[in-house]
């Protein structure tokens, strides 16, 4: 018996060492519901860049307005209106709000 619970408690850590890496694609109006369950991790998320100049700053929207934040400017600036997809590392807070810290961006056709 201990060793078939051994055995079933090594296979759970294994499948969270494996999975520690991972990406969730989720789309943009469920991350804005679940922002909690979500903080800390990464992400792939599709919408539309839409931004600012003043203060400058850019955001990731759907067509229900649900949005989250970009980083770094310089990154996401040259996709400003186009269909895109984000992997980053999310981040929501009560004070700074919700923001994906981008390390991949690709425009969609």
């Amino acid at each position: 018996m201990k060793f078939k619970t051994g055995l079933v408690v090594a296979l759970f850590v294994t499948l969270l060492v494996g999975c520690s890496g991972s990406t969730d694609e989720v789309s943009l109006d469920f991350l804005v519901l679940h922002s909690g369950s979500y903080d800390g991790r990464t992400l792939t998320v599709e919408g539309q860049v839409r931004g600012l100049e003043e203060p400058e700053h850019y955001w990731l929207e759907d067509d229900r307005y649900n949005r989250v934040g970009l980083s770094p400017d310089q990154e996401v600036k040259p996709y400003l209106d186009q269909s895109v997809r984000v992997t980053g590392r999310f981040e929501a807070s009560g004070d700074k709000g919700r923001q994906i810290r981008v390390h991949q961006i690709e425009a969609l056709e």
